[in-house]
């Protein structure tokens, strides 16, 4: 309330209580809200996501060296279809290990979750099969709250609350993997900064948090995006542009928004399997996400060539294979 700054041990504490010590729903509710209101600093996200990470079920994937999540916030009221998720199936494509953590949606028409279940996917999904298709695809997706059970009762009151919370924030930053690398969009600039701190204390070898000027927590194809990249402990504020990735800016942006999770499926489907044009802003947006993360990964030099990767596996249809592959190996 007034407007001071904890420290990550402080906030770290706060939250051990809380899961440990079964505290009042209106105690947990004040201090999500407070924190919201106030805003979050680097301190503060680091120690709840570090607690939070802690008493997460935790999935070591030793057979991969480098392990990239890609994901969002939400909250930013766009409505767009899964453009995280449908980047993931690319990547993946492109040699790159993809473990996807997120969650049904809460302010947007459809979830990673949400959208992944309706193509046939379980949810409850055993830890051992995702471990299996991270190992064998490259890809693998983490129901947040299979691997937060601790969490369940602030999930309950979060929902309850009905809107952003800093938990959507280091929900994203409590990936139960090993991940070396992050790709993670956030639903408005201020957060950027704080987010990308908290990020830097974990360790991770090579980062990017992203907020694009028309409002989305992904990269955008027809404005400018905000970033920093995290990399040897250092931040570096840059500016992302859709001519970096050599394409037009898109102006229809309404062709990347969906009405369901029905319309949500088939638009990530429609992309995946090609029965888009590839020049399409859906396309695009996706294709400009996963050459993101091919930069951040060093698989690819620049953002022009990260795109031109991710376009040439997409057209030879190594991203749907992918996903049929990973969909048949979840449902053995």
């Amino acid at each position: 309330m007034n407007y001071e700054d904890l420290k990550a041990e402080e906030t770290y504490m706060v939250l051990k209580k809380i899961v440990e010590k079964n505290a009042p729903a209106s105690q947990i509710a004040g201090f999500i809200m407070g924190m919201r209101m106030k805003g979050e600093t680097g301190e503060e996200l680091y120690g709840l996501a570090r607690c939070m990470r802690e008493y997460s079920k935790k999935v070591e994937i030793k057979s991969k060296d480098e392990i990239i999540d890609i994901c969002g916030t939400g909250g930013d009221y766009s409505n767009t279809f899964n453009i995280s998720t449908t980047a993931s199936f690319i990547l993946s494509a492109c040699d790159v290990c993809v473990a996807k953590h997120s969650s049904k949606a809460m302010t947007s028409t459809c979830g990673s979750a949400d959208v992944l279940s309706k193509a046939g996917y379980s949810l409850n999904t055993e830890l051992e099969k995702v471990k299996k298709s991270i190992e064998q695809e490259n890809i693998g997706f983490l129901y947040a709250p299979l691997y937060h059970p601790m969490m369940k009762r602030i999930a309950k009151i979060r929902a309850q609350l009905g809107v952003i919370t800093t938990f959507n924030i280091i929900g994203a930053l409590a990936n139960p993997v090993n991940i070396t690398h992050r790709l993670m969009g956030v639903n408005k600039k201020e957060l950027l900064m704080p987010t990308a701190l908290a990020i830097q204390k974990t360790g991770i070898k090579r980062a990017i948090v992203v907020h694009s000027n028309d409002g989305l927590d992904e990269i955008s194809v027809s404005d400018k995006t905000y970033g920093i990249i995290v990399e040897n402990n250092r931040l570096k504020e840059i500016e992302i542009y859709p001519e970096d990735f050599g394409i037009e800016r898109s102006q229809d942006i309404e062709s990347i928004r969906v009405r369901g999770k029905k319309n949500g499926l088939k638009i990530m489907l429609d992309i995946l399997n090609c029965k888009i044009p590839v020049n399409s802003p859906p396309v695009k947006i996706a294709l400009a996400n996963a050459g993101t993360g091919l930069y951040i990964m060093n698989k690819a030099k620049d953002l022009k060539e990260g795109y031109e990767i991710a376009r040439e596996m997409l057209l030879k249809g190594k991203a749907f294979a992918k996903f049929s592959r990973w969909l048949d190996i979840s449902n053995e």
